[in-house]
């Protein structure tokens, strides 16, 4: 399965998780009703939201990020992406506590956060189907030409027409000849015809050399 259906399947169920969590948490699973099953199925929505990122979004958006970049600025690209992405981490990890806390000061969302969450993965499916090419089976050099060439909701189709090497006149590019013209040099109305009606002289000559 290629980045893109990954990054797709993966968003969806995310946000399922989401705002399934969400709904039992500002109904059911309100603590004042002390809905023990709500609970539970909050927690095993919480489960399958983080399967669902473990198995797309989190493994996958590293390896967007080591092919997407031109090769000029790769390195500047993946150091940039990455500062990024512990950078919101830390943002996250300090202003959760003010928005689901009860203390002074805090927002007090609760459960209610989980919609936050949701709209923010709702961007992420969005991103990913909009702007993220498929990149699976592509060297870095044909990932260039193919977002040269192509829309990345046309991407899955594309197909490398060289290679890196021929673009710089490392090798020639050659046609190699239909199989039937290999094995037959002439054209196929002027093969010879031998006296059973075939006109594979390779099979004449290996049935001869059986027979002798």
């Amino acid at each position: 399965m290629g980045r893109r259906p990954l990054l797709i399947l993966g968003g969806m169920g995310m946000i399922i998780s989401q705002f399934i969590v969400a709904s039992v948490g500002v109904t059911a699973g309100r603590a004042e009703v002390h809905n023990n099953d709500a609970v539970k199925a909050m927690i095993v929505f919480i489960c399958i939201y983080i399967f669902s990122f473990a198995a797309t979004w989190g493994p996958v958006g590293w390896v967007l990020v080591g092919e997407c970049f031109p090769l000029p600025i790769r390195s500047r690209g993946v150091g940039i992406s990455t500062a990024s992405n512990w950078f919101w981490n830390c943002i996250i990890a300090v202003i959760v506590p003010y928005m689901v806390g009860n203390e002074p000061g805090s927002a007090g969302l609760g459960p209610k956060v989980f919609f936050i969450w949701g709209s923010l993965c709702v961007l992420s499916l969005i991103f990913a189907y909009f702007l993220v090419p498929e990149m699976k089976g592509l060297t870095l050099e044909q990932i260039d030409n193919m977002m040269r060439e192509t829309t990345p909701r046309k991407s899955r189709k594309w197909k490398p027409t060289t290679t890196f090497a021929v673009q710089m006149g490392r090798v020639k590019e050659e046609r190699s000849a239909p199989k039937e013209d290999v094995i037959f040099p002439w054209p196929p109305s002027e093969r010879p015809v031998f006296p059973d009606g075939r006109r594979d002289p390779l099979s004449v000559v290996w049935e001869d050399n059986l027979d002798s």
